[in-house]
């Protein structure tokens, strides 16, 4: 039976006690010596092209798709990109790093095969930097953190990447309190081991609304999870008929210097290679059907600013064209434009289905 994180932390000596008076556990500094100081340069392992960085040295990363949308392949692929010291999407990674990469689900078969796709043609040096387990892990089992911690000294990697996240503890992804025994034990592998930890994930159930939540929203979990990574890489299908074409999302980059546009790739099945699409045939025009579904699951009337926000955040349309397309709507007929209530003092529009459309939708 698993044991809270907190019990077996006292065991092992990572929650200290109580400190003596004299013994201070924070370093305390004075403004004027920070300010003094000269800055630090970011121990980047991948870059974001300027002087901030996507992963840092004592990185928390999570790559998060639906299943079947190439999480683990994603995870394979930079994993050589690592090692090798070669660009992922096009984003610099300036030396190669040693990656342990510890797979928890999948055919041991399986994945060799993709292992072999993947590393075709790569040079020694590159194969020598990368680890690659199969088995079973469950971090609140203190002979197994116990294990997993000597483990990890003798690997001794840069990068430690777990796939996928929810096959590595007992607890409830929901609950904060449980989450936050998980990122305890996460910051300790960080800290005693001074490598960056990449975890691969699974969305949380779209609603009808949208393609794709807001941001890390997105990401199946509590905020004591989402809010303790340092950068989120999220992965969709692209809209339209190209097979294969999917859309990487920057949820999150904290140590970025600017926020990080999304990529269209096209994924290459014969090499789990991913080729950037340039002036990839997108559509950025929301559709009649995307605006009458959003209102109706959310009961026949919306505010107008909650339904502009929800696709232009949420599913990356644009504001203009999709105020353009509730316009027509409304000079259709298919939607009714009034203003609530308690926007009386904003005059802001709210729209709602005709009576006849809502009865024909329930039909």
């Amino acid at each position: 039976m698993a044991r809270p994180a907190a019990t077996f932390l006292n065991d092992i000596g990572a929650i200290p006690q109580a400190p003596e008076p004299t013994h201070w556990p924070f370093k305390v500094e004075s403004l004027s010596t920070i300010l003094a100081a000269e800055d630090e340069p970011l121990d980047v392992i991948i870059s974001d092209g300027g002087e901030g960085a996507i992963l840092t040295a004592d990185g928390k990363a999570a790559i998060a798709a639906a299943t079947g949308l190439g999480k683990t392949n994603t995870a394979l692929r930079l994993s050589r990109c690592l090692c090798e010291g070669s660009p992922f999407l096009a984003y610099p990674i300036p030396r190669p790093q040693r990656v342990l990469y510890l797979a928890l689900e999948g055919s041991i078969g399986a994945l060799h095969r993709r292992l072999r796709k993947v590393w075709a043609g790569a040079d020694d040096d590159a194969i020598s930097r990368f680890l690659f387990a199969h088995g079973s892990l469950n971090l609140g089992d203190q002979n197994d953190f116990d294990r997993l911690d000597d483990w990890l000294y003798s690997m001794n990697p840069d990068v430690f990447i777990i796939d996928p996240l929810r096959n590595v503890h007992p607890w409830e992804e929901n609950s904060s309190s449980e989450m936050a025994e998980l990122t305890k034990l996460l910051d300790i592998i960080i800290r005693r081991h001074e490598c960056a930890i990449i975890l691969c994930h699974h969305d949380r159930k779209k609603s009808a609304f949208m393609r794709q939540d807001t941001g890390t929203d997105r990401v199946r979990g509590s905020t004591a999870l989402t809010g303790w990574l340092t950068f989120c890489l999220t992965i969709d299908a692209e809209p339209g008929n190209v097979k294969d074409r999917l859309r990487f999302s920057w949820a999150k980059t904290r140590d970025a210097e600017e926020l990080l546009p999304p990529a269209v790739v096209d994924f290459q099945r014969g090499t789990l290679d991913f080729t950037i699409v340039e002036g990839a045939a997108t559509s950025n025009t929301v559709s009649d059907d995307a605006v009458l579904t959003a209102i109706f699951n959310n009961g026949g009337s919306m505010r107008g600013p909650d339904l502009v926000r929800g696709f232009v955040q949420g599913a990356g349309f644009g504001e203009r064209s999709t105020r353009e397309r509730v316009r027509e709507l409304v000079k259709a007929g298919r939607l009714i434009k009034y203003v609530a209530p308690e926007d009386q003092r904003t005059q802001a529009s709210s729209y709602r289905l005709p009576d006849e459309q809502l009865e024909l939708e329930n039909d």
